[in-house]
């Protein structure tokens, strides 16, 4: 997508002209009258007779260079060199004149830098080759005007925002530390406020690329200032970067609205970088736990067919359908296109393990007893990882009544609690020490009800007198009382 994309469509040729013609036709002079009837003819002759018409343009400027049709007609000459796609250096050539005439017109001060800034507005638009440089001569023009004015700033964001789309990073961050907007502490002028939001959507932009960590503070900025009037593009970098902050944070709920913001103003204004905001939508969805699918919405049902958006769409596909198989091939190759994006591979990585967790906790449902082995297979994990992701599940209680048995690698659902029970017999002498200490062991069991095999067996070791051992004396003691008196008791 061309950068043309981030401003309105070039207008009628005569809406950046100066004043209200009708009105002052009948005040001119005859000189003035002469150069606007040259001015009239060159635009009668720029379809048919374009020499004729860049003559009588040129003799405009030659004899009346100061005047409102000097600074009109260097404006058609500058088009016309873009429009019939004249070499670059005649285009230069013809920027410079009107950059020369504009700001020297002897009009309103508000006219040159509706006409200033409708030019820059129309490099971008038509992308001409030399849009860089058409900027860089701009700036050079205005080497006399104040760093804080209106059209020395303007210059500025538009040549910083070229110059990261073309991935010059420290250029752009140099212009950018440049720029002088100083915000009033009473509110900004109207034409600063949204100069300024433009500025600090800049600093995010090359703080998420250089990875400075300044994107929040300049978010906070910008979120305090009011954005309702901001262009689309400048309003999804901001809301993009509030998504970005909460997800590092995992507030998923907040994420998820932010990014559907951003990935709607992407799309207004017609910016590749819609996809991106998509893909960080979507999986904060699946954050979010909601059973809905994402793509079944109003906002993004649309992009259900993209080419670029297919493999998330078959990323959420088998995630609600729990299609351990389907879903770990495309989570690859996510994996293998968020390389250079650290918050993308990080955030992939998290539905990752919800996925693994809430599959798992699927094919537990039927099952009374189930090994590690048959778990790790169909979930398609390592078989290491199975203990940790049940005891989760056992802990968060999305399975209840269940414990692990880590000598056989086994899961044993509806299990009943592990309780060690004293047998009642008064003339049967007990250890002292079974007698304190498990009585104790045996209110806490009853309290935890689910130990895994590992700590049944080291339990076995710290206390010698386990209940099979107990039982066994109990056997003994009963049969040498038998013994004892006789008869059996």
């Amino acid at each position: 997508m061309s950068d043309e994309d981030d401003f309105m469509p070039s207008c009628d040729e005569d809406d950046f002209d100066f004043g209200d013609e009708d009105d002052m036709m009948s005040q001119t002079s005859e000189g003035e009258s002469h150069s606007e009837n040259r001015y009239y003819t060159g635009k009668n002759y720029r379809a048919d007779e374009p020499q004729r018409a860049e003559r009588e343009f040129q003799s405009v400027i030659d004899s009346d260079g100061k005047s409102e049709w000097a600074a009109k007609s260097a404006k058609q000459l500058f088009k016309m060199s873009i429009n019939q796609g004249m070499e670059l250096d005649r285009i230069e050539k013809y920027y410079r004149q009107f950059l020369s005439t504009v700001l020297s017109a002897e009009t309103s001060r508000a006219d040159r830098e509706k006409s200033f800034n409708s030019m820059l507005d129309f490099i971008l638009s038509t992308n001409p080759e030399n849009k860089l440089e058409l900027h860089q001569i701009a700036l050079n023009a205005l080497a006399d005007h104040p760093p804080e004015s209106r059209l020395v700033c303007r210059a500025q964001l538009n040549l910083a925002r070229l110059l990261l789309d073309r991935k010059q990073y420290d250029s752009a961050l140099n212009l950018v530390n440049l720029t002088m907007i100083s915000p009033d502490v009473e509110g900004s002028a109207s034409w600063k406020l949204p100069l300024l939001i433009e500025l600090y959507a800049l600093h995010i932009s090359l703080a998420l690329v250089l990875g400075t960590g300044e994107e929040a503070e300049y978010y906070e900025r910008a979120s305090e200032l009011k954005l309702h009037m901001t262009h689309p593009r400048i309003s999804a970098v901001i809301r993009e970067c509030g998504g970005l902050l909460a997800i590092r944070s995992e507030q998923w709920n907040e994420a998820r609205d932010l990014m559907l913001v951003s990935f709607k103003s992407y799309d207004e204004a017609g910016r590749p970088e819609r996809f991106r905001a998509l893909r960080y939508y979507v999986l904060a969805c699946i954050m979010t736990g909601s059973k809905l699918n994402p793509f079944d919405s109003q906002e993004t049902k649309a992009y259900h067919e993209f080419e670029e958006v297919s493999e998330l769409v078959s990323l959420v596909d088998a995630f609600f359908r729990f299609d351990p198989k389907s879903f770990k091939s495309t989570v690859k190759q996510f994996e293998i296109d968020a390389k250079d994006d650290a918050t993308m591979s990080w955030l992939i990585n998290k539905v990752q393990k919800s996925f693994d967790y809430q599959v798992l906790a699927h094919i537990l449902e039927p099952f009374s007893r189930v090994s590690y082995r048959y778990l790790a297979d169909a979930a398609q994990l390592d078989i290491k990882e199975i203990p940790e992701l049940v005891t989760q599940l056992i802990l968060d209680q999305v399975i209840t009544d269940a414990r692990l048995d880590d000598v056989n690698g086994i899961v044993i659902l509806s299990a009943q609690p592990f309780v060690v029970e004293i047998p009642q017999v008064s003339n049967l002498p007990l250890p002292s020490r079974y007698s304190d200490q498990n009585k104790a062991t045996a209110r806490q069991r009853e309290m935890e009800s689910i130990l895994t095999g590992r700590e049944r067996v080291a339990q076995r070791h710290r206390d010698p007198y386990d209940v099979n051992d107990v039982l066994t004396q109990l056997v003994k003691a009963t049969a040498q009382t038998q013994l004892a008196i006789g008869r059996p008791l």
